[in-house]
């Protein structure tokens, strides 16, 4: 049983993790009235604000990540920033008419100081609801999301498996080579 003050502490954590979420979800469905340029743009300025990107970025590749240079570490988190950008302006684009809800949390760590879990459901017209879960870490600059499980599956669980197959086979240079590939592609399209 924690002490009333850790106790309290965590209550407080889940709170802003949940105010972070909230928010969010509502900066979302306004980001998707707007067109293609609007969207991408304010759907980064929204993911540098409230994620944690270089820790995602971090997490996503595990222990490859400590074996790479200062200038591989660089390109490699700009790389992964503008994929993840890229990707999730290409997939809110599909939406519309969405609602988002928050279905509660729940400490997802040992004691306070740990991770917060934030359940949701991104519930759409005439279909069955997504279910989105936010982990979120509260940092000295505030709660920011550090991963995403949509319907189960981690983003930086699924990242990290991709990410180490082709550091494995191909190297960091090979994982940085893919990466700017994916990152052109998706500016093209």
């Amino acid at each position: 049983m924690l002490p009333a003050a850790a106790a309290a502490g965590v209550a407080d954590e889940e709170a802003a993790a949940r105010m972070l979420v909230e928010r969010l979800g509502q900066q979302v469905i306004e980001i998707l009235a707007d067109d293609e340029a609007a969207l991408e743009a304010r759907l980064g300025a929204l993911l540098q604000s409230e994620f944690d990107l270089p820790l995602l970025a971090r997490l996503a590749l595990g222990l490859e990540y400590r074996r790479m240079n200062a200038s591989q570490k660089a390109e490699y988190e700009r790389l992964f920033t503008d994929l993840v950008l890229k990707t999730y302006s290409q997939r809110l684009r599909a939406y519309s008419g969405e609602r988002f809800a928050v279905l509660g949390s729940s400490a997802a760590g040992r004691g306070a100081g740990g991770d917060v879990l934030v359940r949701t459901e991104i519930r759409r017209p005439a279909d069955t609801p997504i279910r989105v879960d936010w982990r979120v870490r509260q940092l000295e600059s505030g709660p920011r999301v550090i991963d995403m499980v949509v319907e189960g599956a981690s983003f930086v669980v699924t990242q990290r498996s991709e990410f180490l197959a082709i550091a494995q086979q191909h190297g960091i240079d090979g994982l940085l080579d893919m990466l700017r590939g994916r990152v052109e592609a998706a500016s093209a399209t």
